[in-house]
């Protein structure tokens, strides 16, 4: 029977990756938090992006092992 160690007294759990769904149609993945730049690619409505930071209104996510930016409302839960 393996023992469970004790999480580290003072030191937080490690936080799941937080994913987010694509909810607008017509979404870019960009490579800075603005829409003027260049688009990366295309991101299909209700696909699933795993959100790495937040700057202003954008989410910087990963999607199919590519980074890049998403408005934040063109994604929901």
């Amino acid at each position: 029977k393996a023992e469970k160690t004790p999480p580290t007294p003072g030191k937080p759990a490690p936080l799941a990756p937080k994913f987010l769904r694509v909810q607008e149609a017509n979404q870019f993945l960009y490579p800075d938090p603005d829409a003027a730049s260049a688009p990366l690619g295309p991101v299909p409505v209700d696909a699933r992006v795993k959100m790495l930071k937040q700057e202003g209104d954008w989410y910087k996510v990963e999607h199919q092992g590519k980074q890049g930016w998403l408005p934040i409302q063109a994604l929901g839960r």
